[in-house]
């Protein structure tokens, strides 16, 4: 039996890291922040989480091309993050920004960008950097920010490994660890509804039962479950088993 997901899944638990970023979000100065945790804890959640609350806060958001956040890859380079970062802040906060495959955007250019708002939210979901990137960032866009006259909350999300060279740079890291019974519970009943057929309420505690003395296999899952639930061919139940 295959499931079908009705609706994405929201962010569950977390109370304390979304009450922290509330906290950020009220204090219009610039920082930088990491958010580190294994496969899975839901960084890329909280990020949108951020993403959502910044606007009812006066915040404008970089976001990427096609996606709600920025990106830097292996493939990334100062030349083609600038750009995006500069069509992105040039776009309204309501539209997908701007593609301009040609430009050629240096870091003041940004820099002016991010002075023409009240105060700028820069969100980077992944963080797998070439060699010649990682100097280029710490030492001179995470130095131009501070010259900035608008506030610029900047933050960073990756596994810790991806992280470890900006660490001594942070004002702060938010650290995800595995979600606790309780919020395993809240995550299994919140989704119930969402696919079809329904979760029963055997197989939840099932899973909860199973999944929690394994946070990394429980993680994983947490990730998969969207994939699987799309899927006609691949039994959630299939990605939930823990052999004992």
């Amino acid at each position: 039996m295959g499931y079908t997901l009705f609706a994405p899944i929201p962010l569950l638990g977390r109370r304390a890291e979304v009450s922290h970023i509330d906290t950020l979000l009220t204090q219009p100065e610039s920082r930088f922040v990491l958010v580190s945790g294994a496969v899975g804890m839901g960084k890329s959640k909280l990020l949108r989480e951020c993403d959502s609350r910044a606007g009812r806060c006066g915040w404008m958001v970089a976001k990427g091309y096609e996606d709600e956040v920025l990106r830097v890859t292996h493939e990334t380079n100062q030349v083609t993050f600038c750009r995006q970062l500069w069509c992105s802040l040039a776009a309204t906060s309501t539209s997908t920004a701007v593609k301009t495959p040609n430009i050629s955007i240096q870091v003041d250019q940004v820099l002016d960008r991010i002075n023409a708002f009240v105060k700028v939210l820069v969100l980077i979901d992944g963080f797998h950097v070439s060699p010649e990137f990682s100097p280029w960032f710490k030492d001179v866009f995470l130095a131009a920010l501070k010259h900035c006259r608008a506030p610029v909350l900047t933050m960073v999300a990756d596994i810790s490994a991806e992280l470890t060279a900006l660490e001594t740079l942070a004002d702060e890291q938010i650290n995800l660890g595995p979600l606790d019974r309780a919020e395993v519970r809240e995550y299994f009943l919140a989704i119930k509804e969402l696919v079809a057929p329904p979760l029963k309420e055997t197989e939840i505690e099932t899973y909860v039962e199973q999944g929690s003395p394994h946070p990394d296999l429980l993680a994983g899952l947490l990730r998969l479950l969207p994939l699987a639930a799309r899927s006609e061919s691949v039994p959630a139940q299939e990605c939930m088993r823990v052999k004992s």
